[in-house]
């Protein structure tokens, strides 16, 4: 079974098999004790904190990983998807995501290989951006929701042409978007140009949405 699924683990991205020991029991019991299950989730801890960053806690995008481009480019081949509008799907969760938070705008950010685009935005304006200065280049890589809270503080983005300039971005949200391939080819965002809490309910509503946005685009696969 490990070897099984040690292969099936090889196979997905983003994915990483634990090979968990058995606990030091003296004695063989019909049913595992505590102090069992204690130990297997730190050995679970220590195969998983090196690979893992905290959502938001990247500085700045990781260098681009030429099998990750590739397979990143002929996802979104085999989705279809270019610097133009995808589908009224596409655009029904933005606007329903733009309508649960109550914020001026939503959009499905999408990475290419030297721009970040939206496909869908509510705010009708979907101007390109240099990837390494988008804001999708961050999110699209962050574990978990990633939060810009204060962009006009942040080192990151104070330069930004949309932070810098209108609509005067100040709070961001993004949850990444897989396509059904495994392989993260963007993230659904929010905008506020005012600064704003985003407690764990409100992220993990995000993940929702973005979840649902994976479902319309597998069924455009």
């Amino acid at each position: 079974m490990n070897r099984e699924t040690r292969e099936a683990c090889a196979a997905r991205p983003h994915v990483v098999f634990a090979d968990l020991p058995g606990p030091p029991s003296v004695a063989l019991e019909r049913y595992r004790g505590p102090a069992d299950y204690d130990f297997w989730a730190q050995c679970v801890v220590e195969a998983a904190a090196p690979l893992l960053a905290g959502p938001g806690d990247r500085t700045s995008p990781s260098p681009y990983d030429p099998s990750v481009e590739r397979r990143r480019e002929a996802e979104l081949a085999r989705l279809g998807i270019t610097d133009q509008r995808v589908s009224l799907s596409v655009d029904s969760v933005v606007r329903f995501t733009r309508a649960v938070f109550d914020v001026p705008n939503a959009e499905m950010l999408i990475l290419g290989p030297e721009h970040a685009y939206s496909i869908s935005s509510t705010s009708g304006d979907r101007p390109q951006q240099d990837r390494d200065r988008s804001f999708t280049a961050y999110a699209i890589e962050s574990r978990g929701c990633f939060i810009v809270h204060d962009a006009p503080a942040d080192t990151r983005f104070r330069e930004h042409s949309g932070v810098a300039g209108p609509p005067g971005v100040v709070f961001f949200a993004a949850y990444p978007v897989e396509g059904p391939s495994g392989e993260r080819i963007g993230a659904l965002a929010i905008y506020d140009t005012v600064p704003r809490e985003f407690d764990e309910t409100s992220q993990e509503l995000l993940r929702v949405l973005a979840s649902q946005m994976e479902q319309v685009l597998r069924d455009r696969a």
